[in-house]
């Protein structure tokens, strides 16, 4: 990749962590923020996981779990050269793959709250740093109210107490996604690439 690809390509990649972030690609879909988890690895495709509490007019709330996910597989090789570069508009708009299924209302709670009990500090004496590896963010509350926590590969000793409960979310995501049937989940593709 020459240096003018290399420049639009980490645009375009801290334009979509900028999406994850303030939650736009799930942005269309009204309801109650519950949290937010990002996985953003150096080397492989981004994965947001958004729970939203949806209210539906006549009944309780249903969360809804998202999942949006950057291709940057896709975009790399879109970007990877010249030739490549010419088949795809200006601006590059990256490839982003959003999908929602049901999650269970009381596992999500059961987990939200045990964040509750947890104190840390707000800070860290010396967080570690690095290149490549995977950096990671939490965010619990609504609009009113709300907390984010980012590492880099493993929680900060500080915040260590917060380790099984991140390890339960995370797998609750998984699960729900994998346990997901056909007519729960809703595939849409936004950006420039397909679904495949």
């Amino acid at each position: 990749m020459d240096f003018e690809h290399l420049e639009e390509f980490y645009a375009v990649r801290e334009s979509v962590y900028e999406g994850l972030h303030s939650g736009l690609y799930v942005k269309g879909d009204t309801g109650w923020p519950l949290c937010r988890f990002l996985v953003l690895p150096a080397l492989e495709n981004a994965i947001g996981w958004d729970v939203l509490s949806l209210r539906v007019r006549g009944k309780p709330a249903q969360p809804r779990l998202f999942r949006s996910c950057w291709r940057m597989d896709l975009d790399l090789h879109a970007l990877g050269s010249p030739v490549e570069r010419l088949k795809h508009p200006r601006p590059y708009r990256p490839t982003i793959e959003v999908s929602s299924t049901l999650i269970d209302a009381a596992k999500i709670e059961e987990l939200i709250r045990r964040f509750y009990s947890i104190r840390v500090p707000l800070a860290v004496a010396k967080a570690p740093s690095g290149f490549d590896g995977t950096n990671y963010e939490l965010e619990l509350g609504h609009f009113f109210c709300r907390s984010r926590i980012a590492w880099w590969v493993r929680l900060p000793e500080e915040w260590e107490a917060l380790a099984p409960v991140i390890e339960d979310l995370a797998g609750l995501f998984e699960s729900s996604w994998q346990n997901a049937s056909p007519d729960t989940a809703v595939d849409q593709t936004r950006g420039d690439g397909l679904v495949r």
